[in-house]
C-alpha cells in the first residue's frame, strides 16, 4: 500500500511539473469550456489537430476575444467579464460564449456559464450550455495546472426537436 502511494506521490510531481512547463490555453471555450475568460481585448487565435482510430486527422481553428472586463465587487474579481468566439467544426463555423460570474482568487474557484459549438443548424453544431468552476492548483511559479468541474447539457439545433 504504501508503495503505491509513493508511486502515485512521484507521479502527481512529474505531471505536475510538465503540466507548468506546457504552454496551454487554460481559458479556451473551443477546447474545454472553464470558469475563467479571456482578459478583455486579449485576442487568442487557435489552430488545433485531431485524430482517431475511426477518423481521419482534423484540422480546426478558432478565435477567442476578451469582450468585456470583469468588475471587482467586494474583493471579489472578474465579476461580469465576457469572452466571444468562432470556430471551423465539420463543415461549419460555430459560435462562443462565456460570461465568469466570479473570478478566481487565491482560496476560491472562477465561476462562469456559457454556451459552445452554438450554431441553427444540424450536422455541424453540438449547442451545449455549460457552468463550470476553475481553480488554479498551486503557487504561480510552480503551477498544478488548472482544475475545472462543472456541467453542461446538449440543446438540439432543430426547433422541432426542441418541442417534443
Amino acid at each position: 500500500m504504501l508503495k503505491r502511494l509513493l508511486g502515485a506521490a512521484v507521479g502527481l510531481l512529474v505531471w505536475g511539473g510538465c503540466s507548468a512547463a506546457a504552454e496551454a490555453s487554460p481559458t479556451s471555450i473551443w477546447n474545454v469550456p472553464t470558469g475563467t475568460v479571456t482578459e478583455a481585448g486579449n485576442l487568442h487565435v487557435g489552430v488545433y489537430t485531431y485524430s482517431s482510430l475511426d477518423r481521419n486527422v482534423s484540422i480546426q481553428d478558432g478565435l477567442t476575444f476578451g469582450l468585456l472586463p470583469g468588475l471587482e465587487i467586494g474583493g471579489v474579481p472578474g465579476i461580469g467579464a465576457m469572452e466571444i468566439g468562432a470556430d471551423t467544426l465539420g463543415s461549419g463555423e460555430v459560435f462562443n460564449a462565456k460570461m465568469q460570474l466570479v473570478g478566481e482568487t487565491l482560496y476560491t474557484p472562477a465561476f462562469g456559464v456559457g454556451g459552445m459549438n452554438l450554431a441553427n443548424t444540424t450536422g455541424h453544431s453540438e449547442n451545449i450550455v455549460y457552468g463550470a468552476f476553475t481553480k488554479e492548483v498551486g503557487p504561480e511559479d510552480m503551477s498544478g495546472g488548472s482544475w475545472t468541474i462543472g456541467y453542461f447539457q446538449t440543446m438540439p439545433s432543430d426547433p422541432e426537436a426542441a418541442s417534443q
